[in-house]
C-alpha cells in the first residue's frame, strides 16, 4: 500500500475517532443538566394538606374561630366576677356564614390570620378596657390573655390563664377553666391591691341541617307512596261509581 493511502486511511480513522469522543462527552455533559432541572423542579414543588376539621365558612365565623357550617353560638356561660371585654353574648350568622348580630360596644381587632386577637370598651365615666390575647393554642384559642384598665379611680393589670379545653366534633372549644390575676392601683393613694379568681366557661353551637341522601330517598319514597295510595283510591271511587 502507498504512503499516500496509509495517510488517508490513518486520517479517516482518526476523524471517526475524534467524532465518537465528542459524543461521548456530549452525552456525558447532558445527564449531569437534565438531574439538575429535575432536582430544582421537584424542590419547589410542595405538597400541601388541609385540615377539614379547621375548615372556616366565611371570613365572620374566621373573625371568631368558629370552624364548621355553624348558624349560631350560644352565650358563654361563665363566672367572672370583672369586667370581661370579650364577646360573650349569643352569636348568631345568615346563610352565607356573615354575622347577623352586634359586639355591643365592644370593638375588635383582627391579626394577620384574620382572627379577633384584642377587644376593647370604653364607659361614659372615662374608664377603659382592653384585654389581648397574648398566647394561642392550635385551634387559636387563647392560652394566656391580659386586661389593661384605666379610669378615674385608678388603674388594673388583670392576667387571665385559659386550660383544660374541651371541644365539639368540628374542633369548636364546648368548655374550658379560666384562672384570674389582677393588680389594682388606686390614682390617689397609689396603693396597689392583689386579687385573684378562677371560673369555668361552657359554650354550645347550632349546626346548619343538610339532608344526606338516605333522608332525600326516604322522602322521594314517603311521596311515591302517597301518589300510588291516591291514585288507587280514585280508581276505586271511579269503579264504585260505575257500579251505582
Amino acid at each position: 500500500m502507498s504512503s499516500a493511502k496509509l495517510t488517508v486511511a490513518f486520517a479517516s480513522a482518526f476523524s471517526l475517532f475524534l467524532m465518537g469522543a465528542c459524543s461521548g462527552n456530549k452525552t456525558k455533559d447532558s445527564a449531569p443538566e437534565d438531574t439538575i432541572v429535575m432536582d430544582s423542579i421537584e424542590e419547589e414543588v410542595v405538597i400541601e394538606e388541609e385540615d377539614s376539621l379547621k375548615t372556616y365558612y366565611s371570613e365572620d365565623l374566621k373573625s371568631f374561630a368558629i370552624k364548621g357550617d355553624v348558624e349560631g353560638r350560644s352565650e358563654i356561660r361563665h363566672g367572672a366576677e370583672i369586667i370581661y371585654p370579650i364577646p360573650t353574648m349569643e352569636l348568631n350568622f345568615d346563610k352565607e356564614g356573615k354575622f347577623t348580630g352586634s359586639l355591643k360596644g365592644l370593638y375588635a381587632k383582627k391579626n394577620e390570620d384574620g382572627i379577633f386577637y384584642n377587644y376593647s370598651m370604653n364607659y361614659e365615666d372615662g374608664t377603659s378596657w382592653e384585654l389581648t390575647y397574648t398566647e394561642m393554642n392550635d385551634e387559636s384559642y387563647p392560652i394566656k390573655a391580659q386586661i389593661l384598665e384605666s379610669g378615674p379611680q385608678g388603674t388594673a393589670k388583670v392576667d387571665l390563664s385559659y386550660s383544660a379545653y374541651e371541644y365539639d366534633a368540628q374542633k369548636n372549644w364546648v368548655f374550658r377553666s379560666v384562672t384570674m390575676n389582677r393588680e389594682f392601683t388606686d390614682t390617689d393613694t397609689g396603693e396597689k391591691t392583689l386579687s385573684s379568681g378562677r371560673w369555668k366557661e361552657v359554650v354550645s353551637y347550632t349546626y346548619k341541617e343538610t339532608e344526606t341522601p338516605d333522608d332525600t330517598d326516604s322522602v322521594s319514597s314517603d311521596k311515591n307512596d302517597k301518589a300510588a295510595k291516591k291514585d288507587k283510591k280514585e280508581k276505586k271511587e271511579k269503579k264504585d261509581t260505575k257500579k251505582s
